[in-house]
């Protein structure tokens, strides 16, 4: 089984790849290794979603793979979700996208530059249709992200974006991630790890240490079960 794993950053995977013997493909992003009998190709496009999107799509046209693999930590919303929470996050928004007139925001949707039921869109959102069929996914709880390319920290905006966009937690690249995959019907799953909540810059309050760990043994679990099938 080929297995893709997308991460943005080598951070985000560093136990991953501490404990792996890597051949290196395209310098600084591409990466392989065995856990037979799988076959993991290591993708490291950047932060965002352009890097994602560039170097997503061009590796899925030519790769062949059987499952691509999302994982990296995430910034939550509300303090319901303890740091450390491991969520499937299995739809994506892109709450940035559209205009805005006379400090009203509305998608592209509303004003009609995109159907919002154009695939792989649903109702405007990215839903994951093509969920691995995996125990380990199944037990993980489920949760709706925000895909931004700047990350707020003024309270009275992230409650603009959020009373428009509701959602569990928000990252840089899970929609570029969820589209490219879902444009080419590839089975996929992104799975994130609540290293802070949005809006708190100060590193101090983060647990960065807490949501690897998890967001490795998660990952763990999943290629273990891959394994045995």
């Amino acid at each position: 089984m080929k297995i893709l794993i997308v991460s943005a950053t080598f951070f985000e995977i560093k136990h991953l790849v501490e404990r792996s013997t890597i051949t290196v493909v395209i310098p600084n992003h591409l990466f392989c290794f065995r856990m037979a009998p799988l076959q993991i190709h290591l993708l490291i496009p950047g932060v965002g979603l352009l890097p994602t999107a560039f170097y997503l799509g061009k590796l899925i046209r030519e790769g062949s793979f059987d499952i691509a693999l999302n994982a990296g930590i995430c910034g939550a919303y509300r303090r319901e979700l303890p740091l450390g929470s491991i969520l499937h996050i299995t739809e994506e928004r892109l709450p940035e996208s559209g205009v805005e007139e006379q400090g009203i925001f509305r998608s592209f949707y509303e004003v009609g530059l995109m159907p919002a039921d154009e695939y792989p869109f649903e109702n405007g959102k990215l839903v994951n249709t093509l969920i691995p069929e995996l125990e380990t996914l199944k037990r993980l709880k489920r949760g709706l992200g925000n895909t931004v390319n700047t990350l707020q920290t003024d309270p009275n905006r992230i409650d603009k974006l959020l009373s428009a966009f509701p959602a569990d937690v928000e990252s840089m690249e899970g929609a570029a991630f969820l589209f490219a995959c879902l444009t080419e019907k590839l089975p996929c799953s992104e799975i994130r790890a609540v290293s802070n909540y949005v809006g708190e810059r100060e590193k101090a309050k983060w647990d960065l240490r807490l949501a690897l760990k998890n967001l490795d043994e998660t990952l763990m679990e999943v290629l273990e079960e891959m394994r045995e099938t």
